[in-house]
């Protein structure tokens, strides 16, 4: 499961299960020229949680320290360079293309990925809601396979899931037809986060999201990764008391 070239790629999940943090986990860790439109999460937030990631700070205290120290704050940021970003709270499709026009006059190259966080905030008037997210789909596919940029889209879900993971019928907008791959997030009592694959063209899926698979999330530091089992205690009975026990 990875992010193609030329393609349509869609994240989604309900309010609080941590989408943004794990796309910039994702964007940070791919290292990769990106144009990444940001209409959810102000400037501030995002480089706090970019610092987050790379250091294990907390992100309210680097907040802090970005507005009392922007020139060191810049520099910390500075690793990131290969990221561009759009914080316009409504762009619109034609935003999404003249920002990318821009960035090949600039860089004289398109991205290889392109971020919009959050889908149904593209300012867009098409009809109805849902006309409007299908024809900005449309749109970003287009986008996807003139430029040859990976599109990554960040949606909601429908609210009040019964399954610790929406499934694929619970994404808003019924939008499932263009991305190759499209991955469901939710949070459990336990505030545990679960990601389930619930299409992929090229590979297995688990549409009704009943193999959802655990992840790692430090929301303190806005760091996101595999999930990996701690045993609470030792596997083994431990050292014996004595040779008639064992030793």
């Amino acid at each position: 499961m990875f992010l193609r070239r030329a393609s349509v790629h869609l994240f989604s999940g309900m309010a609080g299960s941590f989408k943004t943090m794990v796309v910039l986990n994702l964007v940070a860790k791919m290292g990769v020229s990106t144009l990444a439109f940001s209409n959810d999460s102000d400037d501030l937030t995002v480089a706090s949680r970019l610092l987050g990631i790379a250091t294990g700070k907390d992100t309210e205290e680097l907040e802090s320290w970005i507005a009392q120290h922007p020139e060191e704050a810049g520099q910390s940021l500075s690793r990131y360079d290969f990221l561009r970003w759009v914080f316009a709270p409504n762009p619109s499709p034609d935003d999404l293309w003249l920002e990318l026009y821009a960035y090949h006059e600039v860089e004289g190259r398109w991205p290889e990925l392109l971020v919009v966080d959050i889908l149904s905030n593209i300012g867009a008037d098409f009809g109805d809601e849902w006309a409007t997210l299908r024809e900005v789909m449309r749109q970003a596919n287009v986008i996807a396979r003139e430029t040859r940029a990976a599109v990554l889209l960040v949606h909601h879900c429908t609210d009040g899931s019964r399954n610790k993971v929406p499934t694929r019928g619970e994404v808003l907008g019924k939008i499932s037809a263009l991305p190759v791959l499209m991955v469901n997030f939710g949070v459990d009592e336990q505030g545990d986060l679960w990601a389930a694959c619930v299409k992929n063209r090229f590979g297995k899926s688990d549409k009704d999201a009943k193999h959802p698979f655990r992840m790692q999330v430090e929301p303190a530091c806005a760091r996101v990764s595999d999930y990996v089992h701690i045993p609470s205690s030792l596997s083994y009975g431990g050292w014996g008391q004595g040779e008639d026990q064992g030793w």
